[in-house]
């Protein structure tokens, strides 16, 4: 009689687990698909939000007056073509937004046809970076290493995020055994002063830096 008994409880207790697990399965569900509906309405939202004028401080006009630039005999050689490259960008319309915004936050206060804008400009903005870094490289492997650093401190503090940038910057003050400026530079990044939006990449960034000046 107690067999029969145990055995009907085990049965219903099974059978309670499993509606419990269904129910729950059920309600995250439901909740998924609240979540996709609520997505969907803000983008349908912001698919017809009006278009307003993008605010001034989002274009970036890069001073680059402080740079060693140069008049190069052979303007097809490496540095005089990555320069150009840089000179040509300063004065391409960029863009660099005060804070970081999604694309729907962008859409929902702007409007979508702005959406194409920002994306542009910030990939032109980034493009820049890009070019000055590459200048800074030529300038590097030709043995300039204090042009080279002057670039890349200047793309520091143009508001490069680009991780690069650091640890090349931290090899040429390797290179002059300067604690004080990678000392400076850790903290610059550890405080989050600079290279602020990725903390994984920055963290490594440290490291690697570090790694460095440890064997100064």
């Amino acid at each position: 009689m107690l067999g029969w008994i145990n055995y009907i409880l085990l049965t219903l207790t099974l059978a309670f687990i499993v509606w419990l697990h269904i129910s729950m399965m059920m309600g995250r569900k439901k909740n998924n698909s609240k979540k996709i509906s609520d997505i969907a309405y803000e983008e349908s939202e912001a698919n017809f939000a009006r278009k307003k004028p993008l605010p001034d401080d989002f274009y970036f006009q890069p001073d680059i007056s402080d740079l060693p630039v140069k008049d190069y005999a052979d303007p097809k050689c490496k540095a005089a073509v990555k320069q150009a490259r840089v000179l040509k960008l300063v004065n391409a319309k960029m863009i660099r937004l005060p804070s970081s915004m999604t694309n729907l936050e962008i859409k929902m206060d702007y409007g979508v046809a702005n959406l194409e804008t920002v994306t542009n400009g910030e990939e032109v903005y980034q493009g820049f970076l890009e070019a000055l870094l590459s200048w800074a490289g030529v300038l590097s492997d030709n043995g300039d290493n204090e042009d080279a650093k002057k670039i890349l401190e200047k793309a520091i503090e143009l508001g490069c995020d680009i991780s690069r940038c650091f640890i090349s910057l931290a090899k040429l003050y390797l290179a002059d055994c300067n604690k004080n400026s990678i000392e400076k530079l850790i903290k610059q990044l550890e405080s989050g002063e600079i290279m602020s939006e990725n903390e994984a990449v920055r963290n490594k960034t440290i490291a690697e830096i570090k790694k460095m000046y440890d064997n100064i």
